[in-house]
């Protein structure tokens, strides 16, 4: 079967892959994409394939869902990614992050035994990140699930592929149940305990930092094990509950003003998505 990332022309300039993060969504990842970006690193994140385009450079989400179909579905009749094609994805990128967790036994296969790459490992209780996962990625899957937009979405390329990433994410932790169905919290957790199970002794531990959420970030170990010098402002923090439906809340509006293909006023529009948002984290507590 053809595969996007075939489909790439090879990077005129490579970056060198200096870090691979593999904690999980929802271990603060995000906080940690915002530190390496402040130490000088140009990181590959959820953040930035959700902020690029369909088509544009080596953050398309289609490369994403590849990947992830490819590593996770044995019907899907997609080879797996191998380093060559890891590489050729991450070419703008020196570190990345979040992304890699989704097929963690590839990206070891490929990189564990690199003397060059570092690896970083978020982690946090199971209970509490199963709640974070429901709140931020389950709200915005409950959203899409529902009525218009689990009709609109078929009508703007960027946000169906996008949904459609989103949803193949969701399914993959939650084991196809659906955020508001009370079984996901338990699937979460389970998901999570087995991932950290099988991860965390496999990765190298002379080239490995574990970063614990609930013993507190910030500069001091992380530079200390980059070897980096600390820059003279605080650490990242992304403990806002909404956040997630504040990145992800303007690609909704703007596919939704898309999708109708009418001139709708900006407000409109915010309310409009904002009632979803809220009606859906209703459905969650």
């Amino acid at each position: 079967m053809p595969r996007a990332i075939d489909k790439f022309p090879d990077p005129p300039v490579k970056r060198p892959t200096k870090i691979i993060g593999m904690g999980c969504s929802r271990t603060a990842t995000l906080g940690l994409y915002k530190a390496l970006s402040i130490l000088g690193y140009n990181t590959l994140h959820m953040i930035v394939v959700i902020n690029g385009d369909i088509g544009g450079k080596h953050h398309d989400p289609k490369i994403f869902y590849e990947a992830l179909e490819a590593h996770n579905n044995p019907n899907s009749g997609i080879k797996p990614y191998t380093k060559a094609e890891f590489e050729k994805w991450w070419a703008e990128y020196d570190a990345v992050l979040e992304c890699s967790s989704y097929f963690p036994e590839a990206v070891l296969e490929a990189y564990k035994d690199d003397p060059d790459v570092k690896f970083i490992l978020t982690e946090r209780r199971p209970e509490a990140f199963a709640k974070s996962y429901r709140g931020g990625p389950g709200g915005f899957e409950t959203v899409v699930r529902s009525f218009p937009l689990n009709i609109l979405r078929y009508l703007d390329a960027r946000n169906y592929y996008m949904f459609r990433l989103g949803t193949r994410l969701w399914d993959h932790c939650a084991a196809n149940v659906p955020p508001w169905d009370p079984r996901s919290l338990d699937n979460l957790q389970s998901w999570y305990i087995d991932y950290m199970a099988k991860v965390k002794p496999a990765l190298p531990e002379d080239r490995t930092l574990v970063l614990t959420l609930e013993e507190g970030l910030g500069w001091e170990k992380l530079c200390e094990f980059l070897g980096d010098e600390v820059p003279d402002v605080p650490y990242p923090r992304t403990n806002d509950p909404n956040e997630f439906g504040k990145i992800v809340g303007p690609h909704i509006e703007a596919g939704v003003r898309r999708a109708m293909g009418v001139v709708v006023g900006a407000a409109a529009v915010a309310v409009g998505v904002g009632f979803w948002l809220l009606k859906s984290h209703g459905r969650l507590r």
